[in-house]
């Protein structure tokens, strides 16, 4: 909301007069070129409103006349420039009434200009002799006053709030109101706003008479015996309130004229009012108030022309689109009262679209060609941007033309032209079936084909910076220009492969590091670095985007220095060749890259030592190389060499580094050690064999493992953890050759589980069982190498270490038999098949083929067999797998069965229920139309049992585990219970009719510890 403050002061001014003339100040003194003037105030001041003041100024030259202007403490000219009184040839003299001005922008200043008989400026164009503060306000009147308004520009209705302060007491305060003819609206007290009788308010509502012209205000003052205030004047502002015609009409505009216009157009423009308007006028053409700007050649403006009136809101204009007119047009409206008072205006900018010729460069797209052969193709439209219509071109190459003819507006034209190296020219230029012509303009074309240049001049391949920021010297050329100075050269300077201003450290502006620059410039750049091995490089491009990058320099940046720590040995004994390993870092954790190299002393003497981990592509320079890259570089965790020392005691070591960069070297304070050469015995009855699966009578849990035993070393200076085991699937040469194996008991088998029988706890433990290594399970049916040595505390070993190997790896289980007859099985090909071997040499075993018994040579899987003991026996089996070096491969087991009884086994390692075991022999599963019709076996502790396969079995009998739960074998009420078949136990089946009973090893195997988690003894 606007806001209005004017401040108001009455005083008592004397002026004393001497004689005719005025008493002047002392004068001030001006100087400017040649010119220089005495300017003096009769009065010096403090002024209030109407004061005169007479302004003398006396120049050093003639004169012809002089101009005077006042302005405001913004500097702001305060009216129209008016013309000094003449005196002489050299003096002239003004009187000046000071304004109300005063009050609210003071201090105010006088501008004076001469001028000679041609009206020339004699102080030069646009210059004057000013002094901004001449005339500054007395604060010290009777009474001061601050008017303030809620809004001045205003219409008819609206509530404009009048607040009034004093800087003192007053009684009463009145408000008159006046229109433009003088005659009063209002004439009323005021409102007190505080308790100090300081302010006063007045609201008053904003009527008709406004629209015929300013409103003024009137502000008396009276003290409480009712003496007027104010020297006894009111404060008066004839300009109060201004109507607003933007705000009291909204006028809408609608017209016909769409898209690109042609002259000959007749275009009915239509203005709504949202009120009732006794006429209308429209203006039509470019720079309209708030609208862009348009071309008009030889056409006639519509300006405050008269619409037609439709009704009492809307009125009507046809205008008629002129010849020799392009660009946007803009519209004016405007509504009046009977009065011709000016009710509402509304300016729309870019209302009609006239059609203005144009060509449409394709290539060049740029004022740079980087190819000989340069393809010029443009496209070119009418004045009024239709397609179709006929124009003609010519196209000029350094002035001259080269090619001209007729193009279809809005088709293409291309031409091309070899051109050597340099600068031309070309324009292109058309005119269309109007007459309009139109031109590209002058353009210019620089063809350059040669790639630019980049000299590298500091710092050199393997410069060394040891003090501050390291500067960059660098030349980018190119031949064309070399020949035309006005071209520039982009450069991007690269450090470590990235932008320069990439860097954290950077604190210059962005675009420090990448910028222009002339063909042989010298460009110097300076970049604070972290210490390291760093490398710089410079990219170039030139105007035609050529470009070429520059060699690649390393350099090196060392200027904090480096921080060595030694960490093994660090008392205790090593052998008589210990690798001794300290670390270097930068100080402040820089200078990766850094080379060094480094001197051994042990007992404050060199030693002859070799370097084992030294980089290969970071060889030692010869001596008559520029640069040294050191045994080592900075960025290992760690750095490592090895020496010969013979035995002893408390010998100390150190070493000397020295930074290949800087020179300076580096000794940290020395460790202790003690050399012990003479390794222990090896460790005596290695023996490694399979490793025995874990049997249930339900499931078999194993994993391929190989069980390690050997007898304690007895020497005496063994380590606390003396032994290592190692492992290997080929036969080794040395112990390097071997994987070693992790005995912390925290390595996982392939599934993630733990291994915790692979663990040496401590110096006493000489066995363990080895089940994966790395996280992966060994593989049965592998051969394995497995080796054991014993170190002592210097970590000698005994090179003739004991190794056992190759063993093989099987997967096995546990038989057991009751005494008297026994049903059993074996779930899967077996590595020693001959039935002594399974069951036992004092065992008898019977199998019955369908048709008659007989007494088996070899035990095989899918078959069941009578086993008669005198005395309860386990016996463990171990399974054929796949080997490596098999020479026939492993097929998985069957059984034809023929109709009637036969005698068969379960044919996995896990329990698995007998609908699963025996899915073979179901043609249609989903019916239960299965081949046999009885399932029996048998257990000396629990007697016959069995099940008959029926549709209730298949579909709705769940196993409720209560029998395999059980930790005593219980296969008779696995059977007929919880409707499973387990390992070892065999089984008589009837079968209906032949059939082939497929093994299911390999292919099931049930979640045991989720499905069967209260199972006891699991």
């Amino acid at each position: 909301m606007k806001q209005k403050l004017i401040q108001f002061s009455a005083i008592f001014v004397i002026f004393l007069l001497s004689g005719i003339g005025y008493a002047f100040a002392e004068p001030i003194h001006f100087d400017i070129g040649n010119m220089s003037a005495n300017v003096t105030y009769n009065e010096t001041g403090p002024f209030r409103p109407g004061d005169v003041v007479n302004i003398m100024a006396d120049f050093n030259n003639s004169v012809d006349h002089a101009n005077i202007s006042f302005t405001n403490d913004s500097g702001s000219d305060l009216g129209t420039e008016a013309l000094m009184t003449k005196i002489d040839a050299d003096s002239f003299g003004f009187d000046y009434e000071i304004p109300e001005a005063i009050l609210n922008d003071g201090p105010l200043g006088v501008k004076i200009s001469p001028f000679d008989a041609n009206g020339t400026n004699m102080l030069g164009a646009d210059e004057f002799l000013s002094d901004s503060d001449a005339f500054e306000l007395d604060p010290e009147g009777n009474s001061n006053i601050n008017v303030t308004y809620n809004k001045t520009n205003v219409i008819p209705g609206d509530i404009v709030n009048v607040i009034v302060d004093f800087n003192e007491s007053v009684a009463n305060a009145s408000i008159l109101i006046t229109n433009k003819t003088g005659s009063p609206l209002v004439n009323a007290l005021m409102d007190p706003l505080d308790v100090d009788d300081n302010s006063f308010t007045y609201n008053y509502v904003i009527p008709l008479d406004i629209i015929r012209g300013n409103l003024s205000v009137d502000i008396n003052a009276s003290d409480a015996n009712g003496a007027m205030l104010l020297d006894g004047k009111p404060l008066a502002d004839p300009n109060a309130f201004v109507f607003d015609p933007h705000g009291y009409l909204d006028i809408f505009v609608t017209h016909n004229g769409t898209g690109t216009l042609r002259p000959g157009d007749v275009i009915r423009v239509l203005a709504n009012f949202s009120m009732p308007v006794d006429h209308a006028n429209i203006s039509i053409g470019d720079s309209l108030p708030g609208a862009s700007n348009a071309n008009l050649v030889g056409a006639d403006f519509v300006t405050d022309y008269p619409m037609t009136e439709i009704d009492d809101d809307t009125f009507a204009y046809d205008f008629d689109i002129p010849e020799d007119i392009s660009g946007p047009l803009d519209i004016d409206i405007s509504g009046f009262d009977d009065d011709g008072n000016l009710l509402g205006d509304e300016s729309f900018p870019d209302e009609f679209n006239v059609g203005d010729p144009y060509i449409s460069v394709v290539t060049p797209s740029s004022e740079f060609a980087a190819k000989k052969c340069v393809d010029f193709n443009f496209t070119a439209y009418d004045t009024y941007g239709q397609s179709g219509g006929q124009l003609t071109y010519t196209f000029y190459l350094n002035g001259v033309q080269k090619s001209s003819g007729v193009i279809t507006s809005g088709q293409y034209k291309q031409f091309e032209y070899d051109l050597s190296d340099g600068l031309y020219t070309w324009e292109i230029k058309t005119r269309d079936s109007y007459g309009n012509t139109h031109t590209t303009g002058s353009r210019s074309l620089y063809v350059d084909t040669k790639c630019p240049s980049v000299i590298l001049t500091s710092p050199q391949d393997c410069y060394k910076e040891l003090i501050g920021a390291t500067e960059f010297n660098f030349t980018c050329n190119d031949a064309l220009a070399t020949q035309y100075s006005d071209l520039d050269l982009s450069y991007q300077l690269y450090i470590d492969g990235q932008l320069a201003e990439n860097f954290s450290g950077y604190s210059y502006p962005w675009n420090e590091f990448s910028g222009s620059a002339k063909s042989g410039e010298s460009i110097v750049k300076e970049l604070e670095l972290d210490d390291g091995a760093h490398n710089w490089s410079v990219y170039v491009e030139d105007g035609a985007g050529n470009k070429a990058t520059s060699e690649v320099r390393d350099f090196y940046v060392s200027l904090d220095g480096f921080v060595v720590n030694l960490e093994s040995p660090s008392g205790g004994y090593v052998p008589a060749k210990p690798a001794f390993t300290f670390t270097v870092q930068g100080r402040n954790g820089e200078g990766a890259g850094l080379p060094f190299n480094y001197k051994l002393l042990i007992d404050g003497k060199e030693v002859d030592a070799s370097c084992n981990q030294k980089d290969e592509d970071l060889a030692c320079c010869d001596d008559d190389e520029n640069c040294d890259l050191g045994d080592f570089t900075l960025g290992e965790d760690n750095y490592s060499v090895t020496a010969s020392v013979k035995d002893g005691t408390n010998k100390n070591w150190t070493v000397i580094i020295t930074d290949c960069t800087s020179g300076r070297t580096y000794q940290p304070d020395t460790h202790s050690f003690s050399v012990d050469s003479v390794a222990p015995a090896c460790v005596a009855n290695l023996n490694v064999e399979d490793a025995l699966g874990q049997t249930f009578w339900q499931y078999v849990n194993d994993y391929p493992g190989l069980m390690v035993s050997w007898n304690a070393n007895t020497d005496s200076d063994l380590a606390n953890m003396p032994y290592e085991v190692y492992i290997s699937s080929s036969k080794p040469g040395c112990i390097e050759d071997m994987q070693m194996v992790n005995t912390t008991g925290l390595e996982t088998h392939t599934d993630g589980s733990q291994t915790p029988n692979q663990k040496l706890e401590n110096s006493s433990v000489t066995s363990l069982c080895i089940e994966a290594i790395d996280g992966k399970d060994l593989i049965y049916g592998k051969d394995y190498w497995v080796a054991v040595i014993a170190r002592d505390n210097a970590s000698n070993y005994n090179s003739k270490f004991s190794m056992c190997g190759p063993v093989r790896t099987y997967e096995d289980m546990t038989l057991t038999l009751e005494d008297g007859w026994n049903l059993k099985s074996v779930p899967k090909a077996l590595v020693d098949d001959c039935s002594e071997d399974v069951f036992g040499k004092d065992s008898t075993v019977l199998y019955w083929d369908g048709s008659c018994w007989q007494f088996p040579d070899d035990i095989e899987p899918c078959k069941g067999y009578w086993v008669y003991t005198a005395e309860p026996l386990m016996t463990n089996v171990k399974f054929k797998g796949m080997s490596s070096n098999s020479t026939s491969p492993y097929a998985p087991s069957s059984l034809e069965l023929c109709a009637g009884w036969n005698m068969i086994g379960h044919t996995s390692s896990y329990y698995a229920p007998w609908s699963t075991t025996l899915s073979s022999l179901n043609d249609f599963e989903a019916l239960g139309d299965y081949k046999f019709s009885n399932l029996m076996t048998y257990d000396p502790g629990e007697g016959w049992g069995g099940i008959i396969p029926s549709v209730s079995d298949l579909m709705g009998n769940e196993s409720t585990m209560q029998y395999l739960s059980s930790a005593d074998p219980r296969p008779v009420g696995a059977l007929q219970t919880d409707v499973c078949m387990v390992p070892g136990q065999g089984y008589w089946i009837f079968m209906k009719d032949k059939g082939t009973y497929a093994s299911i090893e390999n292919s099931y195997k049930p979640d045991i510890m989720s499905d069967y988690s209260g199972m006891e003894g699991v």
